[in-house]
């Protein structure tokens, strides 16, 4: 019996914000994965963090993200490593230490096509399916052809690994670029993250440029 897909959504979440949120919601209540594990980086590979909120404070605010539903959590096992960490590190984890559980690689379409460039590519095509949600303001992407892509009515049916699945969705337009924008500029950031954290968002991105 195949067991649970587990959607793995990365990034910096500097600072997470509803978008996030309803990424995970979209992919859980359509079926497309069983869980979503949020997986902060501690040091990205591919960019910069603000610098005003640590490793452990972003993590803190994902907990309380993932808290309004119980299909969801944290991984922060990049976080726990040092230094950088390249997707495919985290999907041998991810493989390593959950036997039994199938990963999906939840991702926008706006880093579709960096994808090639990833660290140890194409090996994740062994490791994991694609996950991929179109975003506000980005044109349709061309699809890699070494991934099998697959539509919403044969998804389930998919056997072993390196299957996409390219999904159209209406998710919030928002960024964290916007959020930290805003809130250096002393804005409310309310109705674009979590309400429980968003005094603390607020007072961790003032004056911070963006």
């Amino acid at each position: 019996m195949r067991g649970p897909t587990i959607g793995l959504l990365g990034g910096s979440f500097d600072p997470p914000h509803l978008g996030h949120q309803a990424l995970a919601a979209e992919a859980l209540d359509r079926g497309f994965v069983d869980e979503v594990w949020f997986v902060p980086v501690g040091t990205p590979v591919h960019r910069t963090l603000s610098g005003c909120a640590d490793a452990q404070t972003r993590c803190a605010w994902l907990k309380h993200l993932a808290s309004v539903d119980e299909r969801c959590r944290v991984w922060d096992w990049e976080v726990r490593q040092n230094g950088p960490v390249p997707a495919i590190a985290t999907l041998r984890e991810f493989a390593r230490a959950w036997t039994g559980y199938r990963a999906a690689w939840l991702m926008g379409a706006d880093a579709l096509e960096g994808l090639c460039h990833w660290i140890g590519y194409p090996g994740h095509r062994d490791l994991c399916d694609l996950v991929v949600f179109d975003r506000a303001g980005v044109s349709s992407p061309v699809l890699p052809t070494d991934w099998q892509w697959m539509d919403e009515r044969t998804w389930p049916s998919r056997q072993g690994y390196g299957h996409g699945l390219y999904c159209k969705a209406e998710l919030p337009k928002v960024s964290a670029t916007t959020l930290r924008r805003l809130a250096a500029l002393g804005e409310s950031l309310a109705g674009l993250v979590p309400e429980t954290i968003r005094q603390e968002v607020e007072r961790h991105y003032r004056r911070v440029k963006a």
